[in-house]
C-alpha cells in the first residue's frame, strides 16, 4: 500500500505534463469539454479515495 500514494503522484505529474502543452491544453479545452469532465470527477475520485485511505490509516495507528 506504501506504492499508492507515489501512483497518484505519478498520474497528477503525467496530466500535468499534457495539460500544460499549449497544443494538447487548446484541444482539450475547446474541443473535449466532455473528456475534462470526466477527468476532473477521476481526479476528484482519486483524491478522495486518496483521503479515504489517510483518514483509515490514521484511524489504525
Amino acid at each position: 500500500m506504501d506504492e499508492l500514494p507515489e501512483f497518484i503522484i505519478t498520474i497528477f505529474i503525467f496530466f500535468d505534463f499534457f495539460l500544460s502543452s499549449k497544443r494538447f491544453g487548446d484541444l482539450f479545452y475547446n474541443y473535449f469539454p466532455l473528456l475534462q469532465k470526466l477527468l476532473n470527477r477521476l481526479i476528484d475520485y482519486t483524491i478522495n479515495q486518496f483521503n479515504c485511505f489517510t483518514n483509515l490509516e490514521l484511524e489504525l495507528q
